[in-house]
């Protein structure tokens, strides 16, 4: 009988926003659990790529551990040497926020396409991007992990170019609670240093 994947929590909530008919490439795997799950469940096209061997080597090892078939796995900077497919959710988690900016900074999408990002550091970096290279933030999905607190932004590329303001930089389209309180903790401390963040400290409160 072949072993099940097990995802933590932050993986499967990127699970959630993938849609069943599509391609998926998951960029920067690592050590492919995601693809792996995906395919346990019947993902018909899974793409795992990965700019260096090494990570590209353990995939290939958790792949062969749970004896899954079909996952392609590609050496690619970013989307670089990815194949084009219109209906295609890519996945670009556990990143900062600057490295993740520049790998779609150089990518043409499609408007059928979804954008699962999940960035482990300035995500107000990427969400000014994604509204000035023409990308609508469609959703936004709060995880808590390990007393920490993290965004998963589900975006689609509309071709609308737009300025972000500031209260969104920080917060996007999140409605969870616990992760504003705790964005509205790491401002107040920048704001020590940097007293125009105090404007939009007071509008972020507003909306807990």
């Amino acid at each position: 009988m072949k072993k099940s994947v097990i995802l933590d929590n932050r993986l499967m909530a990127i699970v959630r926003l993938i849609r069943p008919d599509v391609v998926v490439c998951d960029v920067g795997t690592d050590h492919a659990l995601l693809p792996c799950y995906l395919k346990q469940m019947g993902q018909k096209r899974v793409f795992a790529s990965d700019k260096n061997l090494n990570p590209l080597a353990a995939a290939r090892e958790t792949i062969q551990e749970y004896d899954i078939g079909g996952i392609e796995l590609v050496l690619s900077d970013g989307m670089d040497n990815i194949p084009f497919f219109d209906n295609m959710d890519i996945v670009i988690a556990g990143m900062g926020g600057e490295m993740i900016t520049e790998i779609l900074s150089r990518y043409s999408p499609h408007k059928n396409q979804r954008f699962i990002l999940q960035p482990m550091t300035r995500h107000y970096h990427l969400r000014s991007a994604l509204c000035s290279f023409g990308y609508e933030i469609i959703s936004e999905t709060a995880v808590n992990d390990n007393r920490k607190s993290y965004t998963i932004i589900y975006a689609k590329f509309t071709g609308i170019k737009s300025e972000a303001s500031d209260v969104f930089r920080y917060i996007g389209k999140q409605t969870d609670r616990q992760y504003i309180s705790f964005e509205l903790l790491k401002l107040e401390k920048m704001a020590n240093t940097d007293k125009s963040l105090l404007i939009t400290i007071d509008k972020i409160r507003e909306k807990i």
